[in-house]
């Protein structure tokens, strides 16, 4: 007689996959926002970077940078 493997006790596969469904959410959640942050930051003013504390070289480093790296 076979018995089928079923996991831990009170182990849910939909559990399983609500997390990893909702882990890729966050994730691209986060991606969209970065991008459209670093697309903003392409932007601003001369002024308005230096009210922020940031130079125009670093504004132009972190927008270049791709939505994927932090």
């Amino acid at each position: 007689m076979h018995t089928i493997y079923q996991g831990r006790p009170g182990w849910k596969l939909g559990r399983r996959l609500d997390w990893t469904v909702s882990g890729l959410i966050d994730v691209l959640v986060q991606w969209h926002n970065r991008a459209r942050q670093r697309a903003v930051l392409r932007t601003l003013s001369d002024h308005q970077l230096h009210d922020i504390g940031v130079s125009r070289a670093d504004a132009c480093r972190e927008a270049a940078k791709p939505f994927w790296r932090a």
